[in-house]
C-alpha cells in the first residue's frame, strides 16, 4: 500500500520532512515550492534521491486574477497533480 502525503509549510522545516518522509509506504513526494528562499526544496530533493523516491516539484497554479501564491493555491496544486 502506498500513502499520499501533502504537507503545506510556511517556513523551511527540513528536519520534519526527513522524519515524515522516511516511511517505506511513501513512494512519491509532491513539493509545491513557491519561494526560493527556504532550504526545504534542496533538503527534500536530497532526501528523495538518497531513498529512491519519486519527486515532483511545482509552483502553485494561480487562479485568474490572483497575484501571489497562498496555502490554498499550494494545497490545490498538490491535489491537482496527485489526481
Amino acid at each position: 500500500m502506498s500513502v499520499a502525503l501533502v504537507m503545506i509549510t510556511r517556513y523551511s522545516i527540513a528536519g520534519l520532512f526527513a522524519r515524515v518522509l522516511s516511511a517505506d509506504t511513501i513512494r512519491l513526494v509532491i513539493l509545491v515550492r513557491d519561494f526560493n528562499t527556504s532550504k526545504t526544496g534542496e533538503a527534500v530533493r536530497q532526501f528523495t534521491e538518497e531513498r529512491s523516491k519519486e519527486l515532483i516539484v511545482e509552483r502553485s497554479q494561480l487562479p485568474l486574477g490572483w497575484s501571489r501564491p497562498t496555502h490554498a493555491t499550494a494545497r490545490q496544486t498538490a491535489a491537482d497533480i496527485f489526481l
